[in-house]
């Protein structure tokens, strides 16, 4: 692999000058110069997704070779991972979307694999795809009709059996959930299981001798979650829970033989035994919060956690590892450091580091040579100098909740009286971590201060937190984010005057809703995506299905606080329903090939501000999805959003 060195742009302007020294909206929207870095597991190569106008390519390097590098043509379809299967062969998982299952927008996912001593593209399996010369192939996106196809499509589990590498992938085929087991050697995939042993599959643990062992299911008419032991071929039911929405999720291997574990909606972990299926100790009790547990690649054994509370932290349980992540971070003090791929043995990884003295690279570390590359900026004219520092904080809310937080501050300027966005996360149930994001780095870098509110009801702080949320949807979740203005403005950082709410998916309906329902906050709204209409989103959710009382609707109703889908309570905290009480200028975002909230509810909050005579604005993204994919697209947005933010609260 040839070095690419970290070249940091010089400063062009004195710091008391912030905005006009600020890289351009276009580097901030463009897609990032590397994603999804991933490192073969023994080291030899390294995989990434580079941008190509609004296509993206698979860029394979082999290290101290330059002349192995491969270049796959990704097209129009969206690559959403790379993962390693052995050394000599690498799954790609793409997507697009299309209107399938009466008209309605889905996103559909594929695995491909590049083999790399035939230098082919094939489907998974293989003779489900289409062989194709390295040299000019095109990844091909998922078809809706296909055998392997599926929505929110995963990338394949990977297991090393007797020296061999098989891929496992859990998808749908003709309607029914199956799992297949790729074996690349004899270039086949085998239908391993169709169905679950009951219901509908929603986990699945594989041993060292690659064959199933432990599944959990879910049968949704019955409301009935179930744990199988598999033995001498045979499915057997060992554990059944009768619950309405919350399970548990198999996590992986314990550290111990002949136990894996379990980790439930209380934020416990506990073990349970491979052999009866019975429920053992809690697994190191006393520790909440984790973010994600840390799987070893060949063994699938957790060997240790992360953490996002809300700094990142990793914990390994064996001390060599923790000495060796230890290094790591002192080699970036006070800045985030997320571990991004490492080989088998651990001796090489990439991580990504954001922060004022490196800016927001990723980076590789080989402790066998002792040597740190920069692979480079993942951003592009986007240097350390132009990142924004990052404050994390608590505040009150109303209640006395407390309410972690992220406050980005613009550069060169003092913390008093700043004009402030308020940027609330999708979900409701995400939340923002740690690290280099595009548009909050955008915001600031024009001089606007920005508020990331991780308001009750947000993932990763504990289950009571996320309890908290329940029945709070248009309610405490939104004062939440008006009370960290009001507590903003009360310590004089910002000035309460000059403070807008912008958000995406449910953070376009906080926006929505900020400007309809919890006013006099904000002078101006901006949604990306947002919902308007909760009983129209209800219903589009369940169309064409028998039930409407399935685990969506149950999950909706739980965060609204509704009985059933008359409930009024749907017209309380729908924006679309209280357009009378805008009184700040509105701007509607949405793309088209938006699967998750449809662009329809973008058009029924456009057309009730027109009919109520209110000033708005109307920004369609042509070929744009939930998740802002495309670079042309994704400024178009910003710039917007921007042009937006400064005709009506001039930073």
């Amino acid at each position: 692999m040839t070095t690419v060195r970290l070249l940091l742009a010089a400063a062009l302007c004195a710091p008391a000058w912030p905005v006009r020294c600020a890289p351009p909206l276009e580097a901030y929207g463009r897609l990032p110069q590397f994603e999804d870095v991933a490192l073969s597991p023994d080291g030899g190569k390294v995989a990434y997704v580079i941008p190509n106008g609004n296509a993206r390519e698979v860029v394979v390097q082999t290290f101290g070779d330059e002349k192995h590098a491969v270049r796959l043509n990704g097209g129009e379809y969206k690559l959403r991972s790379l993962t390693w299967m052995g050394n000599e062969h690498l799954a790609i998982l793409s997507s697009e979307a299309s209107g399938y299952d009466f008209g309605r927008q889905y996103e559909f996912g594929s695995t491909q694999i590049y083999d790399f001593p035939q230098h082919e593209l094939t489907g998974l399996p293989a003779w489900l795809g289409k062989r194709e010369a390295a040299g000019n192939s095109v990844i091909s996106g998922a078809a809706p009709h296909g055998v392997i196809s599926t929505m929110l499509a995963e990338a394949p589990q990977i297991h090393v059996v007797k020296g061999r590498t098989y891929g496992y992938l859990t998808t749908w085929t003709h309607g029914v959930p199956a799992v297949y087991r790729a074996d690349l050697e004899r270039d086949r995939a085998d239908l391993l299981q169709l169905g679950p042993g009951s219901g509908h599959l929603t986990g699945l643990l594989i041993d060292k001798a690659g064959e199933p062992v432990a599944e959990t299911s879910y049968v949704d008419t019955k409301r009935e979650w179930s744990l199988e032991i598999r033995h001498d071929g045979q499915w057997q039911q060992t554990q059944v829970q009768e619950t309405e929405i919350d399970q548990p999720r198999i996590v992986a291997f314990a550290p111990e033989d002949g136990w894996a574990l379990m980790h439930f909606p209380d934020d416990s972990v506990r073990r349970f035994s491979l052999t009866d299926g019975s429920w053992g100790e809690r697994f190191r009790p006393g520790e909440y919060y984790w973010n994600g547990l840390l799987i070893d690649p060949i063994t699938h054994k957790v060997i240790g956690d992360v953490r996002l509370n809300p700094e990142r932290r990793y914990t390994f349980y064996d001390k060599a590892d923790q000495a060796a992540w230890d290094k790591v971070v002192q080699t970036f003090p006070s800045e985030d450091v997320a571990l991004v791929s490492w080989t088998d043995n651990r001796q090489k990884l990439v991580v990504r580091v954001v922060g004022p003295k490196t800016g927001a690279v990723y980076a590789l570390l080989d402790f066998t040579a002792n040597r740190m590359d920069m692979v480079g900026n993942y951003y592009k004219g986007i240097g350390a100098e132009d990142i924004a520092p990052v404050d994390v904080f608590r505040y009150p809310a109303g209640d006395g909740q407390s309410i972690p937080a992220y406050l980005t501050l613009p550069t060169g300027r003092p913390a008093k009286n700043l004009p402030l966005v308020v940027l609330p996360h999708g979900g409701p149930e995400g939340r923002d971590v740690p690290g280099f994001d595009w548009w909050v780095q955008a915001l600031a870098s024009r001089g606007y201060a920005v508020l990331q509110p991780q308001f009750r009801g947000s993932v990763g702080f504990g289950v009571k937190f996320l309890a908290a949320g329940y029945g709070q949807w248009g309610r405490k979740m939104l004062t939440d984010q008006s009370d960290g203005v009001r507590y903003l403005a009360g310590k004089g950082v910002i000035d309460p005057k000059r403070v807008c709410i912008v958000g995406a998916s449910y953070g376009g309906y906080a926006a929505l809703a900020g400007a309809a329902i919890d006013t006099g906050s904000y002078r101006c709204a901006v949604s990306v995506a947002g919902i308007s209409d909760m009983r129209e989103l209800v219903v589009w959710e369940n169309q064409n299905k028998l039930r409407t009382d399935d685990l969506e609707t149950r999950y909706l109703d739980r965060l609204i606080g509704a009985e059933n889908i008359r409930d009024p309570v749907y017209d309380a905290i729908s924006p679309v329903k209280h357009v009378d009480q805008i009184k700040i200028p509105l701007l509607l975002i949405h793309g088209t090939d938006d699967s998750v909230v449809p662009p329809e509810q973008t058009r029924y909050m456009a057309e009730a501000m027109q009919k109520a005579g209110k000033p708005y604005e109307l920004v369609t993204l042509s070929g744009e999805d939930h998740w802002l994919s495309r670079t042309e697209t994704r400024t178009q947005m910003l710039k917007a959003v921007v042009q937006f933010l400064e005709k009506n609260n001039p930073p």
